[in-house]
């Protein structure tokens, strides 16, 4: 069924498994992205109606979700970046994919689409830009690193993102921390994310963002949560001006994590940017 996920891990070119959902078997293909300390779990809403269209992959970066963690601790974008490359060639045979990707994602597929223009056919971006608010892109990191520890439930930790995430259904939230955990020796439950990421370098090189939008030739689409603490809306205004090919959308009651704030909303946006895709020719 549509709805339903397959599940298959490949390893990445050192080795470390890469943990891959897919749903759908479209003739096209999506690849979806999520961000830091996140999982491909956050697509979940979205996945299996997209999976009508095209045949949709939503990954676990390494060191997230059920994907391997490094043994070194590599975990900058450039080898997110190497392991998305690796990826697209083991799901789409080198045929063009649309790309959507959030936060660290959406920098992973606006550097997949810069360096292989001939993979991304088209690109979504949620709620990332150049120029972020560095100071909440700290605190996220920082509260990561809080979220190291022993929890006596899934549901402790459902309230923990509740706290965090206050526009954000709590049955979502709910889904979104059994997929966040795993059982400890402890007797509990503990983040499946290795917590060597909050050792990673994760400020924005606004200059090379900047440069690699602007030679990016693929349709693009630019999606912001209205409240987002991390993207500005000057940010995003400055988008509109230099990106003129590319399509904004404002997404209401929801704030950075888009996809969980505000899931109905989210869809609404993106969904007929990657319809009208289905029918351009790829080639």
């Amino acid at each position: 069924m549509i709805g339903e996920s397959q599940s298959f891990v490949i390893p990445a070119e050192d080795g470390v498994p890469l943990h891959i959902r897919k749903w759908g078997e479209a003739a096209k293909t999506c690849l979806l992205i999520h961000g830091f300390g996140d999982g491909a779990h956050v697509w979940d809403h979205f996945a299996p109606s997209l999976g009508r269209f095209y045949s949709t992959y939503a990954v676990d970066l390494r060191g997230h979700g059920d994907s391997g963690w490094d043994p070194s601790g590599r975990y900058a974008v450039e080898q997110h970046v190497s392991d998305m490359r690796h990826v697209l060639d083991a799901v789409a045979r080198r045929s063009p994919v649309a790309v959507v990707g959030h936060s660290l994602g959406a920098e992973i597929g606006i550097r997949l689409a810069f360096a292989v223009p001939q993979r991304v056919a088209c690109l979504g971006v949620v709620d990332y830009g150049p120029e972020l608010n560095d100071s909440t892109v700290g605190q996220i990191q920082v509260a990561l690193g809080e979220n190291f520890r022993s929890y006596e439930s899934t549901a402790t930790f459902a309230a923990t993102l509740a706290r965090n995430l206050p526009l954000a259904q709590r049955e979502l939230l709910s889904s979104f921390a059994e997929k966040s955990l795993r059982a400890n020796t402890q007797g509990g439950f503990s983040l499946k994310c290795d917590p060597s990421l909050v050792k990673t370098d994760n400020r924005n090189d606004a200059d090379l963002i900047w440069a690699m939008l602007l030679g990016i030739g693929c349709p693009i689409h630019l999606i912001r949560g209205a409240g987002s603490a991390v993207l500005p809306m000057s940010t995003l205004d400055k988008m509109a001006e230099v990106l003129k090919r590319a399509q904004f959308s404002l997404v209401a009651q929801s704030g950075h994590a888009v996809m969980i704030d505000n899931p109905v909303g989210f869809s609404a946006a993106i969904m007929p940017f990657l319809k009208r895709e289905l029918i351009r020719d790829w080639q």
